[in-house]
């Protein structure tokens, strides 16, 4: 590993992924609202694009600032959204349970995370980097629009939700 902070290392140098048929990919997909729009030849599509890892308590999927672009989706376990406040604490923003997708803005505008990823109990968590994921957009156009338009509500929806919470606040 280089000598890089261990949060800043890519996540391909600090976990090893596990074996996972992509056929069991398409299956934990298809309980997720992420394949909500996607037909089934479209799920099993999009599952061969994931890498599959175990995170035990404690670990790290990403810390805020952190540069690497990929998208998670937790299969099991827990995983917490930390953000730093002024003095530079981090703060438990929310829980993620399994189904949920973290990351999925560093696809989008490539810029370095806003928020850190803990885990809390052990996890598996599917991996889309987002080279796999422009190569959905190039090669399955279809995929790809249904994929952009979920991401888009997804994040409208958090947006929303953080505007209702800062309104409440003033």
């Amino acid at each position: 590993m280089s000598n890089m902070s261990p949060s800043l290392a890519s996540i391909r140098d600090r976990f090893k992924p596990i074996l996972m048929s992509s056929d069991k990919i398409a299956e934990h997909l298809e309980i997720t609202n992420l394949s909500s729009d996607l037909d089934e030849a479209e799920i099993k599509e999009f599952a061969k694009h994931f890498k599959v890892y175990k995170m035990s308590a404690g670990d790290v999927l990403f810390d805020e600032g952190d540069p690497e672009s990929y998208m998670g989706v937790l299969i099991k376990g827990k995983l917490s959204v930390l953000k730093q406040d002024a003095e530079g604490n981090l703060q438990k923003i929310s829980d993620i349970g399994p189904g949920k997708t973290v990351g999925e803005m560093s696809l989008i505008d490539g810029h370095p995370r806003s928020a850190s990823i803990h885990v809390e109990e052990e996890a598996f968590v599917m991996i889309l980097y987002v080279g796999r994921f422009n190569e959905i957009l190039l090669n399955e156009p279809c995929l790809g629009v249904k994929l952009l338009m979920y991401l888009m509500r997804l994040m409208s929806a958090r947006l929303r939700m953080t505007s209702n919470t800062l309104a409440a606040l003033s």
